[in-house]
């Protein structure tokens, strides 16, 4: 920050990042603050940690504990697969499918509300030929379905992901929500893998850390 005057003297701040977990979001962050007064200069510092909080609002979502949590829509069926997992040691293997809608879903209700921001993204791969493939979220209340869509891409054999940004709405109370992958025009099974639900909005907390306050050497 820019010297600021107060009275006869001066004072700064300044942020210096020494460690981050990229797995949890925490960091932690030296701040440092100096005064300066005629020939005085004086630097204290601390250690802060600066945790971000935005969990995975899904279960489940490597498919590393079967197939839990998530269940078919139509006619499909589910099954936990190692063939070719995006990440770690299973994905979602979704086949027998009867119409382009059928496919895996997993009910969210309990984590959604109206007007609110949210990123949701997976990795998907299909079988033979390519397909476009949809990311979306259905919610139903009293006036019935609405399909909130955060993605169409064009999906081959390889892992593609697809990702986007919702804002679902609705009136009165929410009576069923569910995360759901689908295809266009075709029944070919697809796998899925490492999906995610996510606010938008991240909280993000600054606490000093006790006894790491110290007085640095000032020039």
């Amino acid at each position: 920050m820019p010297e600021q005057t107060i009275g006869s003297g001066q004072y700064t701040w300044k942020y210096a990042q020494e460690s981050a977990d990229t797995v949890t979001g925490e960091r932690h962050v030296r701040l440092y603050g100096r005064g300066m007064a005629g020939d005085a200069v004086r630097t204290y510092s601390v250690l802060t940690q600066i945790s971000v909080s935005n969990p995975n609002l899904l279960s489940n979502p490597g498919i590393e504990s079967g197939t839990s949590d998530w269940t078919g829509l139509g006619d499909c069926d589910l099954e936990q697969s190692t063939d070719r997992p995006y990440a770690g040691t299973y994905c979602l293997h979704v086949k027998n499918r009867v119409d382009p809608w059928s496919g895996p879903r997993q009910e969210i209700s309990a984590d959604l509300e109206s007007g609110v921001f949210y990123d949701l993204e997976v990795w998907v791969r299909t079988k033979d030929f390519t397909e476009n493939v949809t990311l979306c979220a259905w919610v139903r209340s009293m006036f019935g379905w609405t399909q909130v869509s955060a993605d169409t891409v064009t999906v081959g054999n390889e892992w593609t992901r697809l990702q986007g940004t919702i804002q679902p709405t609705w009136f009165g109370d929410l009576l069923q929500a569910y995360f759901k992958v689908e295809t266009e025009w075709s029944n070919r099974e697809f796998w899925i893998d490492d999906a995610s639900l996510k606010e938008s909005s991240a909280t993000v907390s600054v606490l000093p850390i006790p006894g790491t306050w110290r007085q640095e050497i000032s020039p």
